[in-house]
């Protein structure tokens, strides 16, 4: 095992860090917002005009964070896209994070030089939390071998994350023939 015994679900795939997905999460925190919003109704343009007082920036946010609400989506339905015998969009999850925090830190940068470099905490929390999210992503060994890992569940080529088999003598190989003849 390379990882933790917590870090596999129970077919033996390596499950994506907890961490990841909070992180992922409170950069989506605008869509959370505008969901909340959505679902009380008769309030959804005062309580969006209370935390957006401009629309373009509510809009600008929800554009910058599609790529991690995309991430979010493929992780939670790997299970689902696995039965129909799609793997190819494993190979996305790394540039989609890279896109949305190069976006997402655009997006408050022009937030920021529309207030004329004021400080404020919503916009410098986000840019903290999106360089932690492309710092962690870069460094963490467990993301880069659940994207291998993930390669073809199906047949259960883990992408070279496996366990060897032992092939000393005495043990044998699954499928080996052991009679004399």
């Amino acid at each position: 095992m390379l990882l933790p015994l917590h870090c596999y679900d129970e077919a033996g795939r390596i499950k994506p860090p907890f961490w990841l997905y909070w992180m992922l999460l409170i950069l989506c925190s605008d869509w959370i917002a505008l969901v909340f919003s959505l679902v009380t109704f008769g309030q959804t343009s005062e309580l969006l005009s209370v935390l957006y007082p401009d629309k373009t920036v509510l809009g600008w946010r929800l554009l910058a964070t599609w790529p991690f609400l995309t991430v979010i989506l493929l992780m939670g339905n790997r299970e689902r896209l696995w039965k129909k015998e799609l793997t190819g969009w494993r190979l996305g999850i790394m540039p989609l994070i890279w896109t949305g925090n190069i976006v997402s830190i655009a997006a408050q940068m022009q937030t920021v030089l529309h207030d004329q470099w004021d400080f404020h905490w919503t916009p410098a929390c986000f840019i903290l939390v999106n360089v932690l999210v492309f710092v962690t992503v870069m460094r963490s060994r467990h993301i880069r071998l659940m994207v291998s890992d993930w390669r073809d569940p199906a047949t259960g080529d883990s992408g070279g994350t496996e366990d060897k088999k032992i092939t000393d003598a005495g043990v044998t190989k699954p499928g080996q023939n052991t009679s004399p003849h």
